[in-house]
């Protein structure tokens, strides 16, 4: 697999892709996506962006600078109110630079709530907090996901029981806003 770095000077425009950048759907919330990598293989997924893939051809990452200075400009134009919500298709949480889009994120003054998807399995307890000290106001989770460590099958695809206790134990003590299953 190609790994692609879009960066200012590539000159690729960050709205207009599903894959990377800004979408938007002309409401008060952005959808960004600073990459396309994921840390699992889902046998449901439908871009097949974990490490296995055996269909997919090209990663991509945006160069965190240059991905908010895009958000800022969309956000000046759609005035206060702006949601970022930050997902991928795969696990934004792979974003190395994730801490630093979103402490950029927080400085744009229309933007007032800061979002996350995630499936979870990469939050620790230090993730979550540098998270939150970055400005993350909220953690929308994935409860879909197969145990890592065992091969998928109907018997072992968590649930939100199975679940639940592992994700309480990782946010608990946190102030953010929440964690949607």
């Amino acid at each position: 697999m190609t790994h692609f770095r879009i960066t200012r000077k590539s000159d690729i425009p960050l709205v207009g892709s599903l894959y990377f950048g800004i979408i938007d759907r002309g409401t008060s919330l952005l959808q960004v996506r600073p990459s396309c990598g994921c840390n699992l293989n889902c046998p449901f997924c439908s871009v097949d962006a974990g490490p296995e893939s055996t269909t997919r051809a090209t990663s991509y990452e945006v160069e965190m600078a240059y991905l908010a200075e895009a958000v800022k400009e969309i956000s000046q134009f759609k005035g206060p109110g702006v949601e970022c919500h930050i997902d991928s298709p795969g696990e934004p949480v792979m974003y190395p630079y994730l801490p630093e889009l979103i402490a950029a994120l927080r400085q744009i003054d229309e933007v007032s709530v800061i979002s996350l998807q995630t499936n979870g399995t990469l939050l620790t307890p230090a993730k979550i907090a540098a998270l939150e000290g970055a400005g993350l106001d909220r953690i929308n989770l994935s409860l879909h996901f197969p145990a890592p460590a065992l091969p998928v099958t109907s018997d072992n695809i968590f649930t939100i029981s199975d679940s639940s206790p592992l994700i309480s134990a990782s946010i608990s003590g946190s102030s953010l806003g929440g964690s949607y299953l």
